[in-house]
């Protein structure tokens, strides 16, 4: 704390400075301003915003109907008389190669999905975001959900949830199917039936959302609707950590052959710069329980799936639980290092009692953490061996008979995660069958207010202000605009 304090003397007026330029543009009650470990050309604006919109509400509505408008578009292209699984798959593109994600992959990737969502007993579910119904017919079919409501906010989606929900009836299930086209500012969940929703799914529409104020905004219109033990699962979430890893790989996979060019390095800058997404800090999710007191845990867990995609790649899913029992700590844990898959199907086969490995380098991302090394002219962190691959370590349980929870990692490299694999002889963690519930955030968590290419307008306007107070202070810095988790 000192340090900060110091740090702010040096620079008196800056954070007045900076907040003055924001007013026009978004509601603050604090704005801290200090220069980032990277370098004094870099400042990092934390912003603790008013309640409400990050930002200008008509900026908002702009963006959140521009995607309205593209999944409209994706969406009315399927015809009427299609059939009801027509269009499942529309809008759905691999970022890799720039093509139609094939359809084994996507796939496997509602069956992970689909996987994750029974550990956690579902018999009312919303879903929030429902597109094309990918989710729809496993959950009814499979998990026999009991009350599935499903919203949307583009037309065109709730005309295909429609059909798709008249064929699950004709299908026979017994479930209870609603289909409502949601408000596109902030959705208002439909009440459910007494007692409340056991399960609330957002699956891979929260990079969408235009601030992440938007996305406390649908946590907190979603809460009240939920049912005492209920979760609320975020799904496909883009990690923030992993942007740059994402963007490089990204880059070298589309990269045409021939000479390398340093111009490969501008493409990954200006996609950087222009992300109109959102993405997620992890540890500005396991922050939410002191935000939110309705949620009493948080789940991280890495996407499962053996298909190289940029989902089972850099996104994660979390697991916020309503009213849920206090967890137990988690241990006896053993360092990653040295424990290979060969070392760690030896403990499953030899140990029936509960343990856990921490700090698991994820061996899906070794090329992602070799380039974005190479890009900054680093070494590579962390240990040198390749690690192991999540999908990997929990098909090794699964053959010993062994659950297994992992942990999308908050203490070391960004993409590392923790094993727990419970007793055989305990029902311990019970409850917390995804994932070890997260500690609370450390300090170097970074969550992003806006998606960088909406912040453009806020940093024009920070760079123009400290130019008129120091005109002399050459070229504009950088400035990263992030959640005050304080």
């Amino acid at each position: 704390m000192r340090e900060r304090e110091h740090e702010n003397d040096a620079r008196p007026d800056l954070s007045g400075v900076v907040a003055a330029a924001l007013a026009p543009l978004v509601p603050v009650r604090a704005v801290t301003v200090r220069a980032d470990g990277a370098g004094a050309r870099r400042l990092l604006v934390e912003v603790l915003p008013e309640p409400g919109p990050a930002g200008d509400e008509d900026d908002e509505a702009v963006v959140v109907e521009s995607w309205q408008a593209v999944f409209e578009d994706a969406y009315g292209l399927v015809a009427d008389d299609d059939g009801p699984e027509a269009g499942r798959l529309a809008g759905w593109t691999d970022s890799f190669t720039g093509r139609p994600i094939g359809a084994a992959h996507m796939a496997e990737w509602v069956d992970t999905t689909v996987e994750r969502l029974a550990r956690l007993g579902p018999r009312a579910v919303l879903e929030i975001g429902a597109g094309t119904g990918l989710l729809a017919r496993p959950l009814v079919e499979r998990l026999g959900v009991r009350e599935y409501t499903a919203t949307d906010f583009s037309a065109e989606a709730v005309r295909l949830l429609r059909r798709l929900g008249d064929d699950l009836r004709r299908g026979g299930p017994e479930a209870v199917i609603t289909v409502a086209e949601a408000a596109a500012d902030v959705p208002a969940p439909p009440a459910a039936a007494p007692g409340g929703y056991d399960t609330a799914v957002v699956n891979s529409v929260v990079q969408y959302f235009p601030s992440v104020a938007y996305l406390e905004s649908v946590i907190a219109a979603t809460l009240p609707r939920m049912a005492p033990g209920g979760h609320v699962f975020l799904g496909d979430l883009r990690d923030s950590r992993l942007l740059e890893h994402f963007a490089v790989l990204k880059h070298e996979l589309r990269r045409e052959p021939g000479p390398r060019s340093g111009l490969r390095l501008d493409h990954v800058a200006v996609e950087l710069a222009g992300d109109v997404e959102l993405s997620v800090d992890p540890g500005y999710l396991a922050d939410l329980p002191r935000r939110f007191p309705a949620i009493t845990a948080v789940e991280l867990a890495p996407r499962l799936g053996a298909a190289p995609t940029e989902m089972t790649l850099f996104r994660y899913d979390a697991v916020l639980h309503v009213g849920c029992q206090a967890p137990a700590e988690a241990g006896p844990w053993r360092p990653a290092a040295r424990i290979g898959l060969d070392e760690l199907d030896w403990l499953l086969a030899g140990d029936a009692a509960a343990f856990g490995v921490s700090g698991i380098a994820n061996a899906r991302l070794g090329e992602a953490r070799r380039l974005h090394a190479a890009r900054r002219a680093e070494p590579v962190d962390g240990p040198g061996a390749p690690g192991l691959d999540p999908e990997a370590v929990h098909r090794l349980a699964e053959r010993h008979g062994r659950p297994v929870r992992l942990r999308w990692s908050l203490d070391g490299r960004p993409g590392d995660y923790d094993a727990w694999f419970p007793g055989l002889d305990a029902d311990e963690q019970a409850h917390y069958r995804v994932a070890v519930p997260a500690a609370a955030p450390g300090a170097g968590c970074r969550q992003q207010l806006v998606p960088p290419a909406v912040s453009e307008d806020w940093r024009r306007a920070v760079c123009e202000a400290l130019a008129r107070h120091a005109p002399d202070a050459g070229e504009p810095p950088e400035v990263e605009f992030v959640l005050a988790l304080g």
